[in-house]
């Protein structure tokens, strides 16, 4: 249902206003030599059909995406075989986000929500994504809601302040409940005097543990900071700031020193960099992105690169969170691109296919999930080339978590609870590359290929560990009608473990064959 969402939030961007109630109604047959939710049961059929809704508002006092389905499922490992309850699945997956406008231009009050099923490991299990990862114990909740006060004063000012609860609940083990309060209040003027300018920033996170380990952490970060425009696309800062917190165990405090540059040569290329002198070291934000328009030989391109370093929540990933993923937020830019609307010209299609890219470079890629705060070194790289039948993608995403604070942790089987709360350090890195062929008006060939490693590392009770997971998808897709499509797809993941000879961790192989009938009323 995420996907959905990303693609209402794609279409937002649109320069029609759009207000839609949508019925949906998605069925699915899979043939799979190794079946079960964590995959290595057998040979068995998955039968699904999954009625929902989809809600899509543009306008008015009230904006934003629903999507919502009652999930049903029924393995089979004999066609011929009586009925087996105990292999009958029924659960709703839903996700959303909006925006309610209490007082025009000035108050907004600001929700999201998430209910989903998805392997929770990055060691064992099926790939993330995978339709057939519906584990009960790997259920995740997630609602947030609060309010936004938005301003602006003088020629170029702006202010805002924002208050935002979330709880997370998850089903398996240590990944329990957590509820996050964040507070966050700024004021910016880039011109105040000129080619000089200034603002002000203060955040403040208070997180809870419930359950299992009842502890608290807090987070408070203040910065002030001077703009200078040396040329009118060249825009220099000063950073000086004060940050604390307690996720090591004892509070530490210390001031930020730090700069940037903001480099925006044309509408089609951006370059912002970021470098301070943080408590934990030097944090780093580089954000590269360039869009070549298509030439009469040559495709379209899109780049994007980003190097990061900062104290991070994987909470933030969920409900939500996508919306300020900077590569969500650039290839919106795409939606209306000349190139993209004669490839897909029906909007609801185009919308799809735009979240499809944005997941083929790795978003909605994090298959780590731990309710700990981390220091997070990231390097993430995103090439897309759009022909006239063709788009084609290869991504790069490279992570690496070192936990800050402390959760007691420990394996169910061969499934860890909590990664970062066993594992000290938790190294991921994925390399995808995907291609869709569009053979008519009606008719395209999806394929993609990925390698994924996990590394864990650090640990006081276990051995290290490392998997490696290969996901290989091939599709064909048609338009039947104007309300409904096909497709009909084959599958090869393969997951290897090396190491940690402690717990029960099994290689996983799977081959398998969906065919999908998606209907809209």
């Amino acid at each position: 249902m995420l996907v959905f969402a990303l693609a209402a939030s794609a279409a937002a961007t649109a320069s029609a206003q759009t207000n839609e109630f949508t019925p949906t109604l998605d069925t699915r047959v899979t043939w799979t030599d190794s079946g079960g939710s964590s995959g290595g049961g057998g040979p068995e059929w998955v039968f699904e059909i999954a009625p929902g809704v989809e809600v899509v508002r543009e306008s008015g006092r009230a904006t934003g995406a629903f999507s919502a389905r009652l999930r049903n499922l029924e393995r089979v490992r004999n066609l011929f075989a009586s009925r087996d309850s105990d292999r009958s699945q029924s659960f709703i997956e839903l996700s959303g986000a909006g925006t309610y406008e209490a007082i025009e231009n000035f108050l907004f009050i600001d929700a999201d929500a998430s209910i989903s099923r998805d392997n929770t490991s990055s060691f064992s299990g099926r790939s993330r994504g995978d339709p057939l990862a519906t584990d009960k114990n790997d259920e995740q909740r997630v609602f947030s809601i609060g309010p936004r006060i938005e301003f602006g004063f003088g020629e170029n000012g702006r202010g805002s302040a924002r208050y935002l609860a979330r709880w997370y609940d998850g089903a398996r083990g240590e990944l329990a409940e957590e509820r996050v309060d964040q507070w966050n209040a700024g004021l910016s003027d880039p011109t105040a005097f000129g080619r000089v300018g200034w603002g002000l920033a203060y955040s403040r996170t208070d997180t809870q543990y419930d359950g299992l380990n009842s502890e608290e952490s807090l987070e408070e970060i203040g910065r002030a900071t001077v703009f200078f425009g040396l040329m009118p696309e060249l825009r220099l800062r000063g950073i000086a700031g004060y940050e604390r917190n307690d996720y090591a165990g004892n509070e530490e405090s210390g001031s930020i020193y730090g700069g940037g540059f903001d480099w925006t040569p044309n509408s089609r290329t951006s370059l912002s960099a970021t470098v301070e002198d943080r408590l934990f070291g030097t944090g780093y934000d580089v954000q590269f992105n360039h869009r070549m328009p298509r030439l009469e030989y040559l495709p379209s391109s899109h780049w994007q690169l980003s190097f990061t370093r900062d104290i991070q929540s994987n909470l933030e990933t969920l409900a939500g969170g996508f919306l300020l993923d900077p590569r969500f937020q650039n290839l919106l830019a795409l939606f209306n691109d000349p190139v993209i609307v004669a490839l897909y010209p029906d909007e609801a299609d185009r919308r799809r296919r735009l979240v499809e890219l944005y997941e083929s470079i790795g978003g909605n890629f994090d298959p780590l999930r731990s309710n700990l705060y981390y220091l997070e070194r990231a390097a993430r790289a995103a090439l897309s080339l759009i022909g006239a039948r063709n788009v084609l993608t290869l991504s790069y995403d490279n992570s690496d978590r070192e936990r800050l604070n402390t959760l007691s942790g420990s394996f169910i089987g061969d499934r860890p609870e909590d990664e970062l709360a066993i594992f000290g350090r938790v190294r991921t890195s994925s390399l995808t590359l995907s291609l869709t062929h569009r053979l008519s008006g009606l008719s395209a060939i999806n394929a993609s290929i990925s390698r994924e490693k996990a590394e864990g590392s650090e640990s006081e009770q276990f051995s290290d560990l490392e998997a490696d997971r290969t996901w290989l998808r091939v599709g064909f897709v048609t338009r039947l009608s104007p309300d409904a499509t096909g497709e009909l797809s084959y599958s090869h993941q393969r997951t290897e473990s090396d190491g940690n000879s402690s717990t029960s961790f099994n290689d996983f192989t799977e081959n398998a064959i969906t065919a999908t009938l998606a209907m809209r009323f």
